[in-house]
């Protein structure tokens, strides 16, 4: 099971640029090259290296999770999963 962070709103990019989380984990033993992460990673924390995925720049990934949900082999695992919680508004008038 994976551990939650909870953010309020858009993803708070401090924690992300902090490096709170860490990166992807990448397992190579499960990993076939086919590239599928890198493609999808929109901020190229990815890349090739010898024909396998690895985590080149762990400082850049903002937990979009697309690698790990288009890996076909669940190579790919964030270990934390960022949940949003909308703040509750009171209605004084009551």
């Amino acid at each position: 099971m994976r551990q939650a962070i909870c953010v309020g709103g858009a993803v708070d990019k401090r924690i992300i640029s902090e490096r709170a989380l860490p990166g992807p984990v990448i397992d190579g033993s499960r990993c076939s090259g086919c590239g599928l992460c890198v493609l999808v990673c929109p901020t190229h924390a990815l890349d090739m290296q010898d024909a396998l995925a690895v985590v080149t720049d762990p400082n850049a990934c903002n937990y979009t999770g697309y690698c790990e949900l288009i890996c076909p082999h669940q190579a790919i695992t964030l270990l934390y999963e960022i949940t949003h919680v909308s703040k509750e508004v009171k209605d004084d008038a009551d």
